[in-house]
């Protein structure tokens, strides 16, 4: 069994963002984690409401104005969305679910407030839409999509060291 003080330095640090013992607790990583919890939650519970019909849901959606068949719709996205949402990786796919269920929820908000539906329609709507938002505002550092696509598609081309950028020239 090998020492911790054997390892090299790389394996023995923990990345910045994730918590050990003996380190004071990070609250924004828990608020993160508890955020996208409920949010994927909500999704799953919810798109599998709208997958199967359920009677409770179907009458919402009729309430609100909406055609039932846009329940399929829905469902397969908010499913789709939750699983992007807890899978490793893949920034770009997590950044458009993060707007689907923004888009989502606030829609669902607006929808409950215009027509008048019970308080806790419109606070748990409500509430879901900023859990959303923070969940996207405290994604750890590794979650976040850096300059490099931005750097493509300005013109910008870096150089091999990474210390200046110039313009592309035109084609």
């Amino acid at each position: 069994m090998a020492s911790w003080a054997l390892r090299p330095a790389s394996r023995r640090d923990p990345a910045p963002d994730s918590w050990r013992p003996g380190r004071p607790f990070r609250g924004k990583v828990a608020l993160y984690w508890a955020a996208t919890g409920i949010i994927v939650a909500v999704l799953l519970t919810g798109g599998g409401a709208d997958l199967i019909r359920r009677e409770p849901t179907v009458d919402g959606m009729v309430a609100l104005g909406y055609p039932v068949y846009f329940m399929t719709f829905l469902g397969t996205a908010k499913v789709l969305g939750a699983i992007a949402l807890s899978a490793p990786r893949f920034g770009r796919l997590k950044e458009w679910a993060y707007a689907g269920a923004f888009y989502n929820f606030a829609g669902a908000f607006t929808s409950h407030l215009i027509m008048g539906s019970e308080a806790g329609h419109v606070f748990w709507t409500g509430l879901f839409s900023v859990l959303t938002l923070v969940s996207w505002a405290l994604r750890p550092s590794g979650r976040v999509l850096g300059f490099a696509g931005a750097a493509s598609d300005t013109g910008l081309r870096s150089s091999s060291r990474g210390a200046s950028r110039r313009p592309v020239a035109p084609r």
